[in-house]
């Protein structure tokens, strides 16, 4: 591809992907900016991350405490219900 086909190739990608972006034709690079999140966005994500976080710690540590008292966890088991 030429350079020129290429220029208008991601031109045309950055306007129909609505992408926060310009091209810097002296050095031929693609500058790829973000929009920054909300408070409540970041916030969102890190309690959704932390939930995830804590639901595998607490598999790993059923897990862990299976293999070492197999008999236990039954009993711990039968009691709740």
């Amino acid at each position: 591809m030429k350079p020129n086909e290429a220029e208008c190739w991601i031109v045309n990608l950055i306007r129909n992907a609505r992408l926060n972006a310009k091209i810097d034709s002296k050095l031929g690079h693609v500058v790829m900016g973000t929009q920054p999140l909300s408070p409540y966005q970041q916030l969102v994500e890190k309690i959704d991350s932390l939930s995830m976080r804590s639901e595998h710690l607490a598999g790993l540590i059923e897990r862990k405490s299976k293999q070492k008292n197999p008999e236990s966890i039954d009993s711990w088991n039968t009691i709740k219900q």
